[in-house]
């Protein structure tokens, strides 16, 4: 089942990508927007394939009513952005 909301694509991507992944988005670039960037035409284009976000998913809907985001390209950059963020306090906190 695809996310509908930013919360629920975070915790789908945790579960998505492997360990290796996860610590490359926590030890890659120190921006998070960086890592968006780089990822944008591998990570960012299965994101919007997948959890069909150029066809109305009710993730893209959520991502453009509570997160201002209208196109798909700009969606999976604030899915990344914020599963970067997430990781990074975590991170920071079990230290």
């Amino acid at each position: 089942m695809n996310p509908t909301t930013l919360d629920e694509a975070i915790e789908a991507l945790d579960k998505l990508l492997t360990p290796e992944d996860r610590e490359k988005l926590v030890h890659g670039p120190e921006d998070p927007h960086e890592m968006a960037s780089a990822l944008h035409h591998s990570l960012g284009r299965y994101l919007r394939n997948e959890w069909r976000l150029w066809h109305g998913s009710a993730l893209a809907q959520h991502l453009k009513e509570v997160h201002n985001t209208d196109h798909p390209d700009d969606m999976t950059h604030v899915i990344v952005v914020a599963y970067c963020r997430k990781m990074v306090r975590t991170r920071f906190e079990r230290l």
